[in-house]
């Protein structure tokens, strides 16, 4: 009987432990962004897109699969088209080091950057670093850049978890 006990008190032992470690290598993690690019209004007086780079890291177990980005405004609604926004994310797979900042979309697509940039949905991370391009197109006749906190959905050991992190907006005005 009291082998029958301590064999019951392991398996429990060890199952909490092999839960514990699951549930800390699945909730380890988070995004830091590195870098941020504004862009005066002027930029898209044209109608074009433009594309603004910024330099993202993962710090945390395994590596995410990435399943999209949304924009939320300082009133913690989501961005949508109504509020003069179309943003497009891509994951800059770069390795030549020639790295898109910010540049407009006939600059893109006449040097070959546009080739290289990958759809964000179910994009697996395979280093710390990565490069996460908008394709931005603002309507600015009716439209405020109240763009506050980026909210990232990605998929970690097959549990999709959401981070937001905060992203001071796109456009700045002139001094």
């Amino acid at each position: 009987m009291k082998k029958n006990i301590l064999f019951v008190f392991l398996f429990l032992i060890l199952g909490i432990a092999v839960i514990g470690g699951a549930t800390y290598f699945i909730n380890n993690g988070k995004f830091e962004k590195n870098s941020h690019v504004t862009l005066p209004k002027e930029h898209f007086e044209t109608g074009d897109a433009m594309y603004v780079g910024y330099e993202f890291s993962w710090k945390g177990s395994g590596y995410p699969t990435l399943q999209q980005v949304e924009f939320i405004k300082k009133d913690g609604k989501p961005l949508t088209q109504e509020d003069g926004f179309q943003i497009v994310a891509f994951i800059d797979e770069t390795t030549d080091g020639n790295v898109i900042g910010s540049a407009d979309e006939e600059t893109v697509n006449a040097s070959g950057l546009k080739e290289r940039l990958v759809p964000i949905n179910n994009y697996k991370l395979t280093s710390d670093t990565f490069r996460m391009v908008l394709q931005v197109h603002y309507d600015g006749d009716r439209a405020t850049d109240d763009i506050s906190d980026m909210k990232i959905t990605y998929k970690k050991f097959g549990v999709t978890k959401t981070e937001t992190i905060p992203f001071e907006g796109i456009l700045h005005e002139k001094e």
